[in-house]
């Protein structure tokens, strides 16, 4: 099967659905082939998620899969920012082939514009195809977009039916920023899986539920990352090629939006004491720049 692509802003292809890696480990040695063979081509973990050692295993033995994979983390150690090109490296070495797209995984408070900086050089010295962030709230970006040089290609952020973020995706999409929808099936939530108008499309589709979520997120143009250890599941999660919503379908999933948030909230991410010692990071960093 052939999947479908989707063009960044700086041109660069990437698939449009992804398979999502976080809380496996082991079991990815075994997942990512099961994920390939289905149509997945968009593997994406971070360097928090203590997996990226296994997906190199796995992609060490299938040259197949690593050579036809786009490949996706995450910066996710401020305390390290002065050794940022270090901890790409070794996320790098982790996986064992070229990053595709590198991601500052939240909006680091007094941190960010010196990750982005970072981030730039990696992105202009071509060691990665694009650059990107998560979780970033509509004040991060227009932040970001001011001072930047390399604006982000990609914003991942938390998006479902149930947790729209409209605002934040119309921003995005006007802005020329890929939104990538992490958790797109609320983790199993069951206050959207049970849901009757979602039930009664996917009865009408002949498809599943997961699947309907997962056409929807399609159709907006957003990239779906979902994550599974089912054989089943993950092939049932690509299968969302051969049919299509209707205007009114998509109009009653939007309408189902109650602000249903599965993740963490950037707003609240971090405590006053975390944010001083990001305060502290970020000097350290300026002080290590000026010699």
């Amino acid at each position: 099967m052939i999947m479908e692509q989707i063009k960044l802003s700086n041109d660069v292809q990437m698939p449009f659905v992804g398979f999502g890696t976080f809380q496996q480990k082991e079991e990815l040695i075994k997942s990512i082939p099961i994920a390939y063979n289905s149509g997945y081509r968009l593997f994406d973990t971070s360097d928090n998620y203590l997996n990226e050692e296994y997906i190199g295993k796995c992609l060490a033995e299938n040259t197949e899969i690593a050579n036809d994979s786009f490949i996706v983390t995450k910066f996710s150690n401020p305390n390290r920012l002065k050794d940022f090109y270090r901890v790409f490296k070794e996320s790098e070495m982790k996986i064992g082939r070229p990053i595709d797209l590198y991601l500052m995984h939240w909006p680091y408070p007094y941190l960010l514009m010196d990750i982005w900086r970072e981030m730039e050089k990696l992105y202009l010295n071509k060691e990665v195809r694009a650059i990107g962030v998560c979780n970033f709230e509509i004040e991060h970006l227009k932040y970001l977009l001011k001072h930047c040089k390399i604006k982000p290609m990609i914003n991942q952020i938390e998006v479902h039916p149930k947790f729209r973020q409209k605002l934040i995706c119309d921003f995005c999409q006007n802005n020329g920023i890929q939104i990538m929808s992490y958790a797109p099936l609320a983790r199993m939530n069951k206050n959207l899986f049970e849901d009757q108008q979602l039930k009664q499309i996917a009865l009408e589709k002949g498809k599943s539920v997961s699947q309907v979520i997962l056409r929807w997120n399609l159709q907006h143009g957003y990239v779906a990352i979902p994550a599974s250890r089912s054989e089943n599941h993950i092939a049932e999660n690509f299968d969302i090629w051969n049919f299509q919503l209707s205007e009114n379908d998509m109009c009653i999933i939007d309408n189902l939006d109650c602000g249903l948030r599965i993740r963490f909230d950037p707003k609240t991410r971090f405590s006053y004491k975390r944010q001083a010692r990001f305060f502290l990071f970020h000097l350290d960093y300026l002080i290590s720049k000026s010699f």
